[in-house]
């Protein structure tokens, strides 16, 4: 991260000192909690925090991106990366799971989101990357309601929104 960057967006170019840049497929510790990273299919990475006896999963952009128009072979390469991404997160209870929904790619919208939920499973499940269509996400939870049936699904309804656990 630059110091221009971080001085066109207002904050103080000191502060990188202060920041903890991660990558994946590492574990942290900063004060009392526990972070395991996770690579990522597209950019940054997952994060898993343990932190005041909490569990809880971020995705990021770790997900099963397939576009309609990708080949087989690209098909094929992503689902095997998405799995084995997901292979230190397997049988463990999240207290919250934050996890990728993007209405953008059809009928695989929800791959990632089934896919993380039959390897491990949440208490309480955020659908994410949905751009801001809060209106997908009840379709979504009426469609494909029975795969999160240990999992209250919450509906994200503006931006910012906050829920109390």
């Amino acid at each position: 991260m630059s110091p221009n960057y971080l001085k066109r967006h207002g904050y103080d170019p000191q502060i990188k000192e202060h920041i903890l840049f991660v990558k994946g497929a590492e574990q942290y510790q900063v004060g009392e909690c526990a972070i395991m990273t996770l690579p990522s299919t597209d950019c940054g990475v997952a994060f898993v925090v343990c932190c005041e006896g909490k569990r809880i999963y971020h995705g990021g952009d770790l997900n099963w991106w397939t576009w309609p128009d990708d080949s087989t072979k690209e098909r094929e390469e992503m689902a095997l990366k998405y799995k084995t991404y997901l292979k230190p997160v397997e049988g463990v209870l999240f207290d919250v799971a934050f996890v990728p929904f993007d209405f953008r790619i059809g009928e695989a919208s929800t791959w990632g989101m089934r896919y993380f939920l039959e390897i491990a499973s949440a208490r309480h499940l955020f659908p994410m990357h949905f751009w801001r269509r809060y209106e997908v996400l009840k379709d979504m939870k009426r469609t494909y309601d029975f795969y999160w049936s240990n999992a209250v699904v919450h509906e994200i309804t503006k931006e910012n929104e906050s829920f109390v656990l």
